[in-house]
């Protein structure tokens, strides 16, 4: 009968040897597809959220005040500022056949038959929309109210964010009539009186910002690279922090919400707005963002057209 036998050490040792050598061939070939489908999973996550913040600008630039988009930089990154649009009405000028009212809502002159118009030839704090009437809502402060921005096309842009006399933004005060086809609306601080060029480029249009909203703000902010290779900057959007009349930061109160993170490059561009120069109808804000992770940078680009007709 033959003699059983087991392996030896030196056996057993060789083929551990030989296991383990194969054992790591092997997982050379697996890493590498498995760390090629984790920089694929990343970056389509990357994508997406991109994406999905430039659908979210996008959404925003199509409802907006005309001629009101303003841009600065600086050392802490770029920022792109807009007045959101509620909605959009009409007043009568002058010339227009007098509203058909039998009340005086708006304080005239004695023997004035032009109820309702907004005359910039003197102060003025009244008008009647001649379109349809609209709901103004007012809030607890001049600032939380519904902002008129009257013959936003006929001034510098930061006359457009201007409470003062010598702007065109007023605060819905309050006092409201609502009839069967118009709205009769005070504002709170009298209009002031334009200059001949602006009176040659009327459009009779009033264009209200939600004073929930009020100002929005897209900032690029903290632009750069950590030494791991993942970007440093961030997206976000700033609302609610009142109207600055020349254009600074997002006060210290301002809502916010983050869009993007790991932001190598952020940076906008808009060239058919420059105070007291006339506006193309439509123009269009070029963004340009790279992700960054790990090394890894992805490339995104947007055209988003606005809309600057009254």
């Amino acid at each position: 009968m033959p003699q059983m036998r087991g392996f030896t050490l030196i056996e057993m040792v060789v083929v551990m040897l030989i296991t383990a050598i194969l054992f790591s061939m092997g997982a050379g070939f697996v890493r590498i597809p498995i760390q090629s489908y984790i920089k694929g999973v990343e970056q389509a996550g990357l994508i997406d959220v991109s994406a999905r913040a430039l659908n979210k600008m996008n959404e925003d630039l199509q409802k907006i005040v005309p001629n009101s988009i303003r841009m600065f930089s600086d050392a802490g990154g770029s920022y792109l500022e807009f007045l959101p649009l509620r909605f959009q009405t009409i007043y009568p000028s002058n010339n227009d056949t007098p509203p058909k009212t039998s009340d005086d809502f708006c304080k005239v002159s004695p023997g004035d038959s032009k109820k309702g118009a907004l005359d910039f030839k003197k102060s003025d704090d009244c008008f009647v929309t001649i379109d349809a009437p609209h709901i103004f809502l007012r809030g607890a402060t001049d600032d939380l109210s519904d902002q008129m921005i009257v013959e936003a096309l006929a001034v510098p842009t930061d006359l457009l964010y201007d409470a003062t006399l010598a702007g065109v933004r007023r605060p819905y005060n309050g006092a409201v009539d609502v009839l069967p086809d118009r709205s009769v609306v005070m504002v709170a601080t009298q209009l002031a009186v334009l200059d001949n060029n602006a009176l040659a480029n009327l459009t009779q249009s009033v264009y209200v910002v939600p004073g929930d909203q009020q100002a929005v703000t897209y900032a690029c902010e903290n632009i750069g690279v950590d030494a791991n290779g993942n970007g440093t900057g961030t997206l976000k959007r700033y609302w609610r922090y009142g109207f600055n009349v020349p254009q600074v930061l997002p006060s210290a109160g301002a809502l916010s919400s983050l869009l993007l993170d790991h932001l190598s490059t952020c940076s906008f561009l808009y060239s058919a707005s420059v105070n007291g120069a006339p506006l193309a109808s439509v123009a269009q804000i070029g963004v340009v963002l790279e992700m960054s992770l790990h090394g890894e940078t992805i490339s995104l680009a947007d055209a988003i057209p606005v809309d600057n007709r009254p």
